[in-house]
């Protein structure tokens, strides 16, 4: 008979080692730093804090590598999940966005330490990574609720800069915090239901609808399912009528908040980097996407109509978005378009609708679908792969549900929630923070299952590799820090100037700047695009303009090797050609631009304008037709821009057929000007009849005609230097060579991108004498 045996008690605090004790807490402690306000870590003033945050969150995985050095895996097939970075790293060499490629093969490798981690949790550890969780929710939510009282909706976006990125980090939290409101004693119920209170607010606040919906899903399907040790009926009481009143507060928010046609969820950019472009590209949209407040009234000839395309929705506009992957994965291959190429990749295929939905073309970074997205960046085969990933991801979710210990369920619960708001958000694959947070429950519920003693024979080399995975994805995430420390500071030297033209000591300061970041990341495309609109600063002052126009040319170049079907890019690169007056290359890089976007209303207004002061009058009215069926120009906006470049040295017969008149009947455009009370097309009539009085050797008559037409302009606002020079040659050839003179001392300065001065022979023939 064999001797008996005496059972073994479970380990106590003591027999847990030190490690092991930490490591719940230092699986979320990267996430922690990002929600702290400590402006060395995240800069409220970074422009792209996901790209910073994931930097930040690889630099700080170190120390769940060296906490896990040395342990078993309870299943050997755990330390497959180091294969996927490596995956991930080789996908990036079929894409052309390296810096979107770095930041997705991070990412990876983030997700596989944070996965590995966690299976290593064992019960006490679960169960503290679950009040892990419930901090950080309160870390993330807190600070901005009580500051929107003060500032505004604006301070609920938190520290990741958008309010959907930090609702998606509070996500798992406030599931798990509803879970302990279930318990029957404990402090930790009511810091549960504060996060679960927290969230609730955010999300209506904001408001986040898909992270209230996701919410609901995960309680609803833990009171149906889940088969709570303790107290059934409290338990499912509670979480049933949580998800009940979530869902009533979410229904009547997005009633609230829905758009013209009947969706429910508001759209939110999808970054700051996104919101920094479209800033830029409002504040000159006749002429580039980019920042330009070097430039006045007198450098740009139009402003398209501000009146933006009817609100669309957040449901509708990410289901046009879905609408056009199947057509991209088609044509993407096996293998797409590689991983973190999706912004690069996508805008041939963006619907119309919504991309005029979206601000005029904003770049989409994600297809707000992570269940998507790998079918998008990884092919169909990389996709079919990835979605295959997923669903075990979420049967392992789904088990941990199951599970008889509280805080594997609850964990269960939260990893369903992040699932399901992956749905309609790029929880996993974008955002660094509830990306690692869903890898860390995957990791804990699959940890849960297995056995405390198997592992592989050679679990040193294992150490040893995850070891290497944390330094592989630590040391390129340096620099991507350094980059967003380098933006954070030129966006909060900018910040004070952002309404007003610059001075030129203030326009080296922020270009030692910008150089800075560009010397970190010499990749980066925001940071190239703000390397352009301060060289186009430059070179419209005038300084230096052949050094900045290289400069200017090489930025927008390494941007469209990134990007290639980047419209700012492209139409960048046709201002920068304007400037050096080369007329071919410019009209080329705004057709260029209509081709990605044929309905793109600045490259339409840039290419009207060139063909009114250098081109085609006719092409001049057919892409003004063109803008006006659009909806995106008005009459107003017309006379702007011919305002422009009659300011700038225009013909008055071009400027009367952009105006719809008839440049052949001077009387009439005066007789229309009068009607309207129209000084400006009275000026035209004037100049033209002083021309017609030329044509005729009628000086006097010239002279009177010319004036009039100086006045007549005057009096609408503009310098017009075409009239002023044709009225001093004039008045040199009837012989008041000194009114001549005083009137020649009056010419403007024009744009640097004016058209030459068309002037009549014999007008020219007196300029060049009065020069003299």
């Amino acid at each position: 008979m064999p001797p008996a045996t005496t059972p073994t008690a479970a380990p106590t605090s003591a027999d847990r080692s030190l490690g092991a004790q930490l490591l719940p807490w230092l699986l979320v402690l990267p996430i922690a730093l990002l929600g702290l306000p400590f402006e060395s870590w995240l800069s409220r003033f970074d422009p792209e804090p996901t790209l910073t945050a994931t930097a930040l969150v690889a630099l700080v995985m170190w120390p769940v590598a060296l906490a896990t050095f040395g342990a078993r895996p309870k299943r050997p097939w755990h330390v497959a999940a180091l294969a996927i970075p490596i995956v991930v790293a080789l996908s990036t060499l079929l894409g052309t966005d390296r810096v979107e490629g770095l930041r997705a093969t991070i990412q990876s490798g983030v997700l596989a330490l944070g996965f590995l981690g966690a299976t290593h949790l064992d019960r006490k550890g679960r169960r503290a990574l679950c009040r892990g969780l419930v901090l950080v929710t309160l870390l993330f939510l807190v600070p901005g609720l009580f500051r929107s009282i003060a500032e505004g909706p604006l301070a609920l976006a938190g520290p990741l800069g958008n309010v959907g990125p930090t609702n998606q980090v509070a996500l798992a939290g406030a599931a798990v915090g509803v879970w302990m409101v279930t318990l029957r004693r404990g402090s930790w119920r009511f810091l549960g239901g504060a996060a679960a209170l927290a969230f609730a607010l955010h999300a209506v606040l904001a408001p986040v609808l898909a992270g209230g919906l996701a919410l609901v899903v995960c309680l609803g399907l833990s009171a149906t399912v889940s088969p709570f040790a303790q107290d059934l009926r409290r338990a499912r009481a509670v979480l049933a009528g949580t998800a009940g009143a979530l869902l009533f507060a979410v229904i009547a928010v997005g009633f609230a908040h829905r758009g013209g046609d009947g969706d429910v969820e508001a759209v939110h950019a999808t970054s700051n980097a996104a919101a920094v472009e479209q800033q830029e590209s409002d504040a000159a949209p006749a002429t580039t996407e980019g920042d330009s407040n070097a430039a006045t009234d007198e450098e740009h000839g139009l402003e398209v109509s501000s009146a933006m395309p009817d609100h669309l929705g957040g449901a509708r506009v990410r289901w046009l978005i879905w609408q056009t992957l199947p057509t991209m994965v088609a044509e993407g291959g096996p293998l797409g378009a590689g991983a973190g190429q999706f912004a690069a990749a996508y805008p041939p295929y963006r619907d119309p609708l919504e991309r005029r939905a979206s601000t005029w073309g904003t770049q989409l970074e994600h297809p707000h679908n992570d269940w998507l997205l790998v079918w998008a960046e990884y092919g169909w085969l990389g996709g079919l792969l990835a979605t295959v990933l997923l669903i075990w991801v979420a049967w392992r979710a789904f088990t941990g549900l199951l599970s008889n210990e509280v805080a594997s369920s609850a964990l269960g619960a939260a990893l369903i929630a992040l699932l399901v708001n992956a749905g309609a958000h790029s929880v996993l694959l974008y955002n660094p923070a509830s990306g690692l947070i869903a890898a860390v429950l995957c990791g804990a519920c699959s940890g849960a299952r297995g056995p405390n003693h198997v592992g592989l024979p050679r679990r040193v080399r294992t150490s040893f590799a995850v070891l290497a995975l944390a330094v592989a994805i630590a040391v390129p995430s340096v620099p991507l820090w350094k980059h967003g420390r380098a933006m954070a500071d030129f966006i909060e030297r900018r910040a004070p100037h952002a309404t007003s033209t610059v001075d030129l000591a203030t326009l080296d300061d922020l270009s030692l700047a910008v150089a800075h970041a560009v010397e970190t990341c010499p990749e980066a495309v925001l940071a190239r695009s703000i390397e352009v609109q301060l060289a186009l600063e430059y070179i419209a002052a005038g300084i230096e303009v052949e050094r900045w126009q290289r400069k200017a040319a090489e930025a927008i170049q390494v941007r469209l090797d990134a990007r290639p079907f980047s419209t700012a890019a492209l139409l960048d690169r046709g201002q920068v050609a304007l400037y050096a007056r080369d007329v071919v290359d410019a009209r080329a890089a705004w057709r260029a631009a209509l081709e990605i976007d044929p309905e793109h209303p600045v490259a339409l207004a840039n290419l009207a304008r060139l063909e009114l002061t250098h081109g085609d009058v006719d092409l001049c009215l057919g892409l003004l037709e063109r803008l006006t069926r659009l909806g995106d120009f008005t009459g107003s906006d017309r006379r702007e821009m011919v305002r422009w470049a009659v300011r700038n040295g225009l013909e008055p017969d071009r400027a009367a057929i952009a105006l719809g008149l008839d440049p052949d009947h001077p009387t009439a455009i005066y007789d229309e000007g009068e009607r309207r009370d129209d000084e400006l097309a009275k000026g035209i009539a004037h100049h033209l009849w002083g021309r017609q009085h030329m044509d005729r050797d009628d000086i006097q008559a010239a002279v009177r005609s010319f004036k009039q037409a100086v006045v007549a302009y005057g009096r609408d606002g503009i310098d017009a230097p075409l009239a002023i020079l044709e009225s001093a040659s004039a008045q040199w050839l009837d012989g008041d060579s000194v009114r001549a003179r005083e009137a020649l001392a009056t010419l403007p300065v024009v744009s640097v991108t004016a058209p030459a001065f068309m002037v009549h022979r014999r007008l020219a023939e007196a300029a060049r004498q009065i020069a003299h």
